[in-house]
């Protein structure tokens, strides 16, 4: 994900995923060369960490909690 507002907070850099600067073609090119060259044993892990994190930080039920409470603010 790039560092754009609002993306980045979805994941958390190097454990769920991977963050580069917004509108660098060559940031993105280089980090997606490094994930492409990860052993499959560390990229599993940050596999299932985002799973997990999804599962866990972004479910109906949360989304709808916090929707909610946004707008009751």
């Amino acid at each position: 994900v790039s560092d754009a507002d609002g993306l980045k907070e979805n994941v958390l850099n190097e454990k769920t995923g991977w963050i580069v600067k917004k509108r660098s073609s060559k940031a993105i090119y280089e980090k997606i060369n490094f994930v492409l060259s990860l052993k499959r044993k560390e990229h599993n892990k940050i596999r299932k960490s985002a799973i997990s994190r999804v599962k866990e930080q972004f479910s109906i039920i949360n989304q709808k909690k916090l929707f909610v409470d946004f707008y009751n603010e």
